[in-house]
């Protein structure tokens, strides 16, 4: 049986009609850790619509509750990595935010291990000198602005980056650029 033709393959391709259907969607992939696991396969392996469409429901669940996603960040890594898709590009680095804000956060939901961390700035890195689409830039500037609070060689070499890109910015990167340099105190 093909992806296409599974009935997780076909909800997935509905998942941008109506909030409240990506919400309804977004519970039962919570609520049944095999779906969770379906989605991450499709999201790994696919490179059609479907496998953007997984990606926004790994992005979906992440919101509602990151630590569901932490057990299988090897292959967040990979898909966010190997696929160069926009429509997947997107909520992977949505999902790296989300995995280093929450590890920053006060009330610390997750906790990730230097590897993890150093695999993130890499990633992000990657995704600020390569061409894209400017949400992948802003979730990974405001992702490596934090991990640089732990990693001091991070805010030099975004300041750099951001400084050289901002002139031939959108409005929307200059604007992010503007509040990250503001941030960083280098």
């Amino acid at each position: 049986m093909k992806n296409t033709d599974t009935p997780l393959t076909a909800s997935l391709l509905k998942i941008n009609t109506k909030p409240a259907y990506r919400l309804n969607l977004t519970k039962k992939i919570i609520a049944d850790n095999s779906l969770l696991e379906e989605v991450i396969l499709i999201a790994k392996k696919d490179k059609d619509k479907v496998s953007a469409k997984a990606a926004r429901a790994m992005e979906l669940v992440g919101v509602q509750n990151i630590a569901l996603l932490l057990p299988y960040i090897d292959d967040i890594f990979i898909i966010s990595k190997t696929n160069q898709r926009d429509d997947v590009i997107r909520p992977m680095a949505k999902i790296m935010e989300l995995l280093v804000t929450h590890h920053f956060s006060k009330k610390k939901k997750i906790s990730l291990s230097t590897q993890q961390k150093e695999e993130i700035i890499n990633i992000c890195f990657d995704w600020m000198i390569t061409p894209q689409k400017i949400a992948p830039q802003a979730h990974s500037m405001l992702a490596l602005y934090k991990l640089g609070t732990e990693f001091d060689w991070v805010h030099p070499e975004l300041k750099l980056i951001l400084e050289q890109n901002y002139a031939q910015g959108s409005a929307g990167y200059k604007a992010r650029s503007r509040k990250i340099l503001n941030l960083i105190k280098v």
